[in-house]
Order: structure tokens, then sequence, then C-alpha cells
């Protein structure tokens, strides 16, 4: 039916006279390579004379097709179809409106499949170019960056780099120097912690035993301090990136991962461990060893907001949640307004995506490209990134009841496919700088010494 075509009004406009419509028959038919095609219904078809060839547009450059027309046109929106594209639009008028409707729905669904193969196949030249340019980005890394690190990381060279995703083998390095070692971590200091938790490992299983024999339960309030914090470890690691196993009982890298979080709880008894952190343990393991591994995560809890979170310091908690919220209003007014009239606060999400840096929300490809950017970028690269997944699960909101959208938001890793490309170009729409990002910090914890008559205090880490 839509190669055979039908007859439809066609509006324009005369260019020589500006707001005069007019309309015209037009047999408007769809051709077999994707082309939405018009004619006048008397002409000779284009087989049987080439003189008459139709105009056309391609379905793959539309942007837009609607039930309605800008209001100037003044048509009826029972009949109407209006096409946008980047260049053109083409505004039709059915015969009535079960006409306009089977037509509308029929060139909707050859759109929709134009544009997912239009997709395809630009997600195809983006990775073979990717591919062909490895090879290059891996050469400027190891001849020009890594030797100039600390002169060269506020360049845009590195920016655009690290935007692309740092190589895999490279990555140890690039992250250890944008991480650092401002705690001044030694191998030796690392033995001594590992020794006091072996010690605290010991102490923990000499306890478990004497409470099977005595035939008492062993409750949460005998374990107090760094065996308690052992327990709740135990607990974790096997929840670990669970689709992995590198960090099973018996996987590759789940002794090392226990080395690191061990030996932390006894360089932090005051933090201990707490749920999250074994999720930033193990995306550090996973490009560098066990000492590094260590040093990386004690520079990278005392940066930033971490400690504060893990120590559910709630005022500075709010604080953070308040600056991204002037962002989320200021960057996506719509889904701003959305979440404030169903109720959908911050906390139930934003929460558990800062704590584990999304390495417990997206999967592992996406997330280390998301720490390359973080780690170079700082903290305004997390708000960035937390408004870029929303503006990306901003389509699938519509018309969702409240239920399904918090699913949707606290469960990404169940999303059925989560293109790397697109969610990127969703976070590089967001325009958040360190200079922004600052500003809104320091004024919003401000706004809470005032209003709360506390003193946020002065903290190298916010």
């Amino acid at each position: 039916v839509l190669n055979h075509g039908a007859v439809f009004s066609k509006f324009s406009y005369k260019r020589a006279s500006v707001g005069v419509r007019y309309k015209e028959k037009r047999r408007v038919w769809l051709s077999g390579d994707g082309k939405i095609m018009w004619q006048d219904p008397q002409a000779p078809t284009p087989k049987n004379k080439a003189g008459n060839a139709p105009n056309c547009l391609h379905l793959k450059h539309i942007t837009l097709i609607s039930k309605t027309a800008p209001e100037h046109y003044c048509v009826d929106e029972m009949r109407c179809i209006y096409i946008v594209t980047a260049s053109r639009s083409l505004l039709l008028e059915a015969e009535d409106t079960d006409e306009r409707d089977f037509w509308f729905d029929q060139l909707s669904e050859h759109w929709n499949v134009a544009k997912a193969g239009e997709a395809w196949k630009k997600r195809q030249e983006r990775l073979a170019q990717k591919d062909i340019d490895i090879p290059e980005r891996r050469r400027q890394w190891l001849q020009e960056i890594l030797p100039n690190f600390e002169k060269m990381r506020d360049s845009k060279q590195v920016k655009v780099l690290c935007w692309l995703g740092v190589p895999t083998n490279l990555r140890v390095d690039v992250w250890r120097l944008c991480i650092g070692n401002q705690l001044q971590i030694t191998r030796d200091l690392y033995g001594i912690f590992r020794s006091h938790a072996i010690r605290g490992r010991k102490d923990l299983e000499e306890s478990r035993r004497r409470a099977a024999e005595s035939g008492e339960e062993e409750s949460d309030s005998q374990l107090l301090g760094s065996e308690g914090s052992l327990k709740v470890l135990d607990k974790d690691l096997p929840r670990t990136f669970a689709s992995l196993g590198f960090f099973h009982k018996g996987g590759p890298l789940e002794q090392q991962l226990r080395d690191v979080l061990e030996a932390y709880i006894f360089y932090r008894p005051d933090v201990g461990y707490v749920q999250g952190m074994s999720y930033l343990a193990a995306m550090l393991l996973l490009a560098m060893d066990t000492y590094q591994a260590f040093v990386a995560l004690c520079n990278l809890l005392h940066s930033h907001y971490f400690l504060s979170f893990f120590a559910m310091d709630m005022l500075q908690i709010r604080i953070r949640f308040a600056v991204f919220e002037h962002f989320f209003e200021k960057q996506l007014p719509d889904l701003f307004q959305t979440f404030e009239q169903l109720g959908v606060t911050t906390d139930t999400y934003l929460l558990n995506w800062l704590m584990t840096l999304f390495s417990k929300s997206l999967p592992v490809d996406i997330t280390t490209r998301i720490w390359d950017n973080y780690l170079l970028n700082g903290e305004s690269f997390m708000i960035r990134t937390a408004l870029g997944v929303l503006k990306w699960l901003s389509s699938s909101f519509v018309d969702l009841p409240f239920e399904d959208l918090m699913v949707s938001i606290t469960h990404l890793h169940d999303q059925d496919c989560i293109d790397e490309d697109e969610l990127f170009e969703c976070i590089e729409a967001i325009k958040v700088t360190e200079v922004e990002f600052a500003a809104v910090l320091r004024k919003k914890k401000e706004e809470y010494e005032e209003d709360k008559g506390l003193s946020v205090g002065s903290s190298s880490h916010w």
C-alpha cells in the first residue's frame, strides 16, 4: 500500500509572498530505498518518463513526524502529517482521519527502522575509527603525555584522550598519576597494615571458633571496631561484581581484593569497611597490582566527598545533594519538574552512584571510561555523569508510574542495552565546569551554615 501511494493535499508557501499558503494535490508513496516520494497525480511515473522525477525526503534524514503542525499553518490537525528534516519540511493533509492515522503509523514505523539502521551504521563507523585511532592514541600517551604528565594534565590533548578512554594497558599509569600519593604510603607501610590485618583475621576466626564451641551465635554487637568491619567485608565480597566472578570465592582476584580492603580497615580503623568500598577497590584491581591498588584506594578515599559519605555525615551529604539539584534544575528543567511532581528524591539514587563512582550501577567497560574522566577532571564530572545518565534514561520515563521509574533509576545494570556512545553523548551535553561546581558548592555550604546554625568548616576534601 505504501509503495502504491495515496493522494494528499501538500501545503506550501510562496517565497515571494510570505504567509500566503497554497495547496496542491500530490500522490505520495514510499520507495523501496527508504524515501518518501511525491508527485503530481497526473504526471507520468518516473519509469515512463525520466523528465518527471518526483520530489523526495530520505527517511534517515527526518527529525520529526508529527500529527501536529505549527499554529501559523492553520491546517486541520485531524488530517495532517507534519514531517521535518534539518533542511526542509513537508506538510500533508489526508482525505480523512483514518487515512491520516494509517499513513502516520506506517511512516513512523519505517522511520524508526531507518533511524535504528543509521544509528547502527554510525556506531560501527565510530568503533572502526576507534580501532584505527588506538595506536596513535597509545603513542601520544607514551611519548608525549606520561613523561610530562604534571605539565600536560590540564591540556586539551589530555582531556580529549581521556574522554575517548585510556588504552587498557596504560590505565594503571594514568590512574596512578591522576590519583597521586599525597598520603605518601610506601610498600613497607602497606606490609605493616597487612600484618595487622592477618592478626585481626586470626582473632576473628578464633572468636568464631569459641562461639561455635560454646553453642552461642556470634552477634554483630560482639564484634567491635576492626573485627566488625572484617565481618561486614566477608558478607560484601561475594556480591562485588556478581556477574564477573573475578572476586567470588576462588576467583582470580578474590584474595587480592580481600588483602587491599583488610589492610585499609587497619590503616583507617576510624573509618573501617563500609559497604560500597569493595567496588572501588575492585575497579582499581582490574587495572593495578595489590600494593598499587591499596595506595590508590587510600588516596582516593581521602579526596573529595568519600570520607563524609562513608561516615554518613548527613550535613555534608545534604550539601552535595543540594549542589546536584542546582545543576539538575538548570540543565534538565523538565525532568527535574517531573521528579518533583512524582516525589522522586535525590537520596534514592545519587548516594549509591557517587559512593561507588557508578561501578555498582553500570557495565565495567563504561565505568572505566567514566573513571578515566573523573580522575582527571574531578568531582564536577560526577555531576555531569549523573545528569547524563538521567538524560539518557529520560525518554524511557514517559508515562512510567512511580514504581517503574524508580526501578529504572536504581537498577541501571538491568537495562537491556546501554549504548556507550549514546550515554557519553548525553554526558557531553551536560555543561558543568570545575569553576561553576566550586562556586555552587561554596554557596550551598554558606547557606547550610546560615540555615542550620552550624559551621561546615574548611577541608581539603571539599
